[in-house]
C-alpha cells in the first residue's frame, strides 16, 4: 500500500467534462517489506496454545 502512486488521465476536449479518453495508474512499491520478529510469532503461538489448553480444561 505504500510507495509512489501516479494516476494519469488524458482528455482531448470532446465536450463532456466527465468523460476521459484514457487513464493509467502506475504503482511503484517500496523495496523493503516489514517482516514480523520471531518473538512476536512465538508470543502469538504461546497465546493460542494457552487458549486451547484452557478450553480443554473447561
Amino acid at each position: 500500500m505504500f510507495g509512489t502512486w501516479t494516476l494519469s488521465m488524458r482528455d482531448y476536449g470532446r465536450g463532456d467534462p466527465l468523460e476521459f479518453f484514457s487513464a493509467q495508474l502506475d504503482i511503484k512499491a517500496d523495496a523493503s517489506e516489514s517482516v514480523p520478529e520471531p518473538a512476536t510469532l512465538a508470543m502469538l503461538a504461546m497465546g493460542l496454545l494457552g487458549a486451547g489448553a484452557a478450553r480443554r480444561r473447561l
